[in-house]
């Protein structure tokens, strides 16, 4: 036979008359833990299924620890507190007076050969807590060895793919110095060997623009003494004109031809047209001569 404290939620309210979310029940005897969540009334009353208002403990006959009630609303990654508030263990109805709300619940005692706890429990006895620890621990290194293996096996690859393209590197380096060197052979065999005809265009283009030059400053000494020649020729043959006794004409003058002289055109006039016509006479024969 086996004593039990047997708990009983009758009801609860919340200040204000309406909450969001659901309310939760968590109580509390001899280090032992119970929680029960249930459903907000549209009158503002908590109600409980079947199967979590009523949880049971087992009860301790030699000492009586107090009950703790604590009642909370919970919502999607959010939770309220409403109160708490601990009692001695007594049978009977308690209405508990929370800062933000109230709650009823009943308390007897029962003998049963089994237990039959109810809602969810949550044990925070030594050797539980021990052993969730170890668990937890467990699958933790369990985990971390497996990071640690895909971290491991990851660096591998990398390493793998380090080496291939270092290598790549290294074949693409060589081809690349092999074909500079190829380059380098065949274009010294071309310098080599179009380097002296090269040079002979170069001599033979060089001549040409020498030869060209001094045909050219040759016609240009040439007509320069032509010009030269005509110039004092002319100006030694011009008459001097008087310009100081002007006649007025007027339209009974008579037109009288005038007299030339017996020498008009000088002799070295002549002598410098005759210079100018046989070196031009000179030039196209020798230009058809070529």
């Amino acid at each position: 036979m086996t004593t039990l404290l047997v708990l009983e939620l009758t009801g609860a309210t919340v200040a204000g008359g309406h909450s969001k979310g659901y309310p939760l029940a968590w109580l509390r005897y001899n280090g032992e833990e119970r929680m029960a969540q249930g459903e907000w009334a549209s009158d503002g009353q908590a109600s409980w299924a079947d199967d979590q208002r009523v949880m049971t403990f087992p009860k301790l006959d030699t000492v009586s620890p107090p009950v703790e009630f604590i009642l909370s609303t919970i919502e999607p990654h959010r939770a309220t507190y409403i109160g708490s508030q601990t009692i001695q263990l007594q049978e009977g109805e308690h209405h508990l007076d929370l800062p933000n709300g109230t709650l009823h619940v009943k308390m007897r005692v029962e003998a049963k050969k089994e237990i039959d706890e109810g809602g969810f429990s949550i044990k925070w006895t030594a050797s539980d807590a021990l052993k969730l620890e170890q668990a937890r621990k467990a699958e933790q290194n369990k985990l971390m060895q497996a990071e640690l293996s895909a971290m491991i096996c990851e660096a591998k690859d990398r390493q793998a793919k380090r080496a291939l393209y270092l290598k790549e590197k290294e074949d693409r380096r060589k081809f690349v110095a092999a074909v500079i060197r190829l380059q380098a052979h065949w274009r010294g065999i071309r310098v080599r060997t179009t380097l002296p005809l090269i040079r002979q265009q170069v001599e033979r283009e060089r001549r040409k623009l020498l030869a060209k030059r001094n045909v050219r400053e040759r016609a240009r000494r040439r007509r320069e003494t032509e010009i030269q020649f005509l110039q004092t020729a002319t100006h030694k043959s011009l008459p001097k004109q008087n310009h100081t006794a002007k006649v007025p004409m007027s339209s009974k003058t008579e037109i009288k031809p005038v007299e030339t002289p017996e020498k008009l055109i000088d002799d070295e006039l002549i002598h410098a047209i005759r210079l100018v016509h046989g070196s031009k006479w000179a030039n196209s024969k020798q230009m058809q001569s070529t």
